[in-house]
């Protein structure tokens, strides 16, 4: 770790000092989310979940591309989700909302989708993508101790 630290030191110098830390500051966070993974076991059960994550929401692209119009084989569903992970890493307004739009956008055109038909797919699948997390939450609940009406509070609360 501190060898790494010498060695991006080196390359950083020429960058201003906000920029230096920063960057040093993103390396230390992903250092640290590696060391998690550090057990065989635990590294080897994330890659087959994040395996089946990608599959499912690759599956859920081609599954779509026919409500837009869209004809594209299964294999171009994974450059899109690519893309638009790449594109939702982009900062930009809460809930990826335009950011996971133009990158939807994007990557169709690569394949000479029509900005329309990407831009209905781009919507369609943002709001099943959404639901599902919002769905999926809510049952989640009761698992972290978490009531409807603690939410009720919480929202009456920061609606003041």
């Amino acid at each position: 770790k501190e060898l790494f630290f010498k060695i991006l030191s080196k390359f950083l110098k020429f960058f201003p000092e906000n920029i230096q830390e920063k960057i040093k500051k993103v390396s230390r966070d992903i250092l640290t989310g590696l060391g998690t993974i550090s057990n065989l076991k635990y590294f080897l059960q994330t890659t087959f979940l994040t395996f089946i994550v990608w599959l499912l929401a690759a599956l859920l692209i081609y599954i779509l591309y026919p409500s837009s119009g869209i004809n594209l084989t299964f294999y171009t569903s994974f450059i899109v989700l690519f893309v638009l992970s790449v594109g939702i890493a982009i900062p930009g307004a809460p809930g990826y909302i335009g950011n996971w739009q133009y990158a939807c956008i994007f990557a169709l055109s690569l394949f000479s989708i029509d900005k329309v038909d990407a831009l209905a797919f781009s919507l369609v699948y943002y709001a099943i993508a959404l639901i599902s997390v919002i769905i999926i939450g809510m049952f989640c609940f009761p698992f972290i101790g978490l009531k409807y009406s603690d939410l009720k509070r919480i929202l009456k609360d920061n609606s003041r």
